[in-house]
């Protein structure tokens, strides 16, 4: 019987329920950032939050060229360079400027090269139009004289979002989003028109690199077997330590274990499906202040155009974690740095438009598997270690010197008892006093101005207390340079927030003060044999 011919019809959308649709989609203020940055191209890239109402983005590109500006106008729809950017379909920054936008006001595009603008509202647009007797405009865009800026107000809920979070925490999280582009001095980044710099998050010390290929044993009339076959394209180029732990062609899957890796012989011949770039590395130092949290750093970052389009790290399949969120010292011995670089047609990972919430696909997961064994293999523990309890203990405390001279004394009369917050010995405690304040009695909150005394009480109000800069519970350890003197209030409203992020988002109006004050502290001279003397 001769099968019918059909004549099929594309169906249509109903754009007002696809809206509807699209604003149940969730973004997170850092969705919202790493869209627009992720469709910037220049080498000049700049961020700017003007008086907490507007967003500013800028970069120093070819500007827009005639697909790109019909592009712009398509829900889904890319311009040329699309292959340069992280970009998925064109849909992602239409959805951010829906969802920041104020009732009734628009968003401004300038293509600076062909001095050219149009707006963008709530799935709306105007047509392109001459921008060179706009004086809005040329008061916007100043000195810059070519690339394209975004100008886009922010309605009263993201405004929030971004007072909430921080501003220096979204900064942090656009270093990490650029962190290769910015280590390897490929982009300049500024934020607030600040030049920022950033080291590599996977330092390319003592660091394993390789690329690789997934695909199947494929048969000459196209039929592939099951399984999915790893191969590593520059296997000879690596050490021998790593080709004795995996081979160039090997069976992966989520179950995979260490004796699992072993060569894979090809009965016909192997076909590839997507390529990719692994870089791993465990870092066995504590990161510098200031800390992003362990949840974004720890484990395996996935790249796209050399772009981190994950926030928080991807945890799955990569071994033991303590309930903290952190991985164990029984399981790398160090801080996991992994790297996945892929390409937008990968079948690894699903990609929303809320990219932080990145899944790993069954593929994905056997990838992930296969970096662990590796790395676990290569980076070994350096002494038997037992599993890390949960939560982690905290650590002994101080040892006290054996005697205190009678300066020393002196100045620990006049400070009186201190609580013995997070062990701290006094010897640690006087220095602070001392650093912050000299031999005075009185000293003032670095928070909120609140009256200190050296001999406080316990029911006193202005209690004095000392506060960690970055949280206890992100590095479980006492040093002079990470704690301040602040007063009971205080320390108990930021809880387990970064100092710096409390004061920007609760107290800005006394921010200039807490900066100024802690870098006085900071720069300040310590003699632990004259310490009454020590300014």
């Amino acid at each position: 019987m001769a099968t019918q011919t059909l004549n099929m019809l594309p169906m249509k959308t109903n754009e007002l329920r696809r809206n509807e649709a699209d604003r149940r989609i969730p973004l997170n203020i850092y969705d919202i950032f790493y869209e627009f940055m992720g469709n910037m191209k220049g080498t000049i890239q700049k961020v700017m939050i003007l008086g907490g109402k507007f967003l500013i983005f800028y970069n120093d590109d070819e500007g827009f060229d005639a697909s790109d500006k019909i592009a712009l106008f398509l829900k889904n729809g890319s311009g040329s360079n699309n292959n340069q950017t992280t970009g998925l379909n064109g849909h992602g920054i239409k959805l951010a400027i829906d969802r920041i936008l104020p009732t009734g006001e628009v968003a401004t595009v300038y293509s600076i090269n062909d001095e050219m603008k149009c707006h963008i509202g709530k799935f709306e647009y105007t047509e392109w139009e001459s921008y060179r007797d706009d004086e809005r405009a040329r008061a916007c865009l100043g000195d810059y004289n070519k690339g394209s800026l975004f100008l886009v107000p922010l309605n009263d809920e993201y405004v929030h979002k971004i007072k909430q979070e921080g501003e220096s925490r979204i900064c942090h999280a656009c270093l990490k989003f650029l962190n290769i582009k910015i280590a390897k001095h490929n982009v300049k980044f500024y934020w607030n028109n600040m030049l920022l710099d950033k080291s590599l998050n996977c330092a390319d010390l003592n660091c394993i690199e390789f690329s690789y290929s997934l695909g199947y044993d494929t048969q000459s009339n196209g039929k592939r077997k099951p399984d999915l076959i790893i191969r590593i394209n520059n296997y000879e180029s690596l050490s021998e330590e790593i080709r004795n732990i995996i081979p160039e062609y090997c069976r992966i899957h989520t179950k995979i274990q260490r004796k699992d890796l072993i060569e894979y012989q090809l009965e016909t011949s192997f076909t590839a499906e997507e390529d990719g770039d692994i870089k791993l590395n465990v870092d066995k130092n504590e990161p510098s202040s200031p800390r992003l949290p362990a949840d974004w750093m720890d484990g395996c970052q996935i790249y796209i155009n050399n772009c981190n389009i994950n926030l928080k790290a991807i945890h799955s399949c990569l071994g033991a974690r303590t309930a903290n969120g952190v991985f164990g010292k029984d399981t790398y011995d160090g801080h996991p740095r992994f790297e996945n670089h892929i390409t937008k047609d990968s079948k690894q990972y699903d990609i929303p438009a809320d990219k932080a919430n990145i899944q790993p696909t069954p593929r994905g997961k056997s990838v992930l598997k296969c970096i662990q064994l590796i790395a676990k293999a290569y980076y070994k523990p350096t002494a038997e270690v037992q599993p890390a309890p949960a939560p982690a203990p905290e650590p002994a405390p101080e040892p006290e010197p054996e005697s205190i001279s009678d300066q020393h004394q002196d100045i620990l009369d006049v400070l009186g008892t201190f609580t013995a917050s997070r062990n701290m010995s006094d010897k640690l405690r006087m220095e602070i006093w001392i650093r912050a304040f000299g031999n005075k009695f009185f000293g003032e909150c670095f928070c909120c101005e609140r009256i200190l005394q050296a001999n406080w009480r316990a029911n006193n109000s202005g209690a004095l207390e000392i506060g960690h800069i970055i949280p206890w519970s992100q590095i479980q350890e006492n040093k002079w340079d990470n704690l301040l003197p602040i007063c009971k209030a205080c320390n108990g409203a930021m809880n387990n927030t970064n100092m710096d992020e409390w004061m920007l988002r609760e107290r800005p109006q006394q921010l200039q003060r807490y900066n100024t004050l802690k870098q006085n502290y900071l720069n300040s001279q310590y003699d632990p044999n004259n310490p009454a003397g020590s300014m």
